[in-house]
């Protein structure tokens, strides 16, 4: 079980620093749903545009959220 809480804490991490460094003025909700074979994680903003997936430098730890979010 704990993989699957440190897989939940990373998804979040992720989601919700986008939201906030990205969409700063923006109201969000988190959800965190608990189901039969694992959790399911959701962060929904009131911004408009869809997130658009960046490169990330060699050296640089920013542009892998997305990436991460969709294995």
């Amino acid at each position: 079980m704990s993989c699957l809480s440190e897989t939940a804490e990373l998804a979040v991490s992720e989601l919700v620093g986008n939201v906030v460094r990205h969409v700063p003025d923006s109201y969000y909700t988190f959800r965190l749903l608990r189901q039969p074979k694992g959790v399911r994680v959701e962060v929904v903003d009131d911004c408009p545009e869809l997130p658009r997936p960046c490169e990330a430098g060699g050296f640089d730890e920013s542009g892998r959220g997305l990436a991460l979010l969709a294995l």
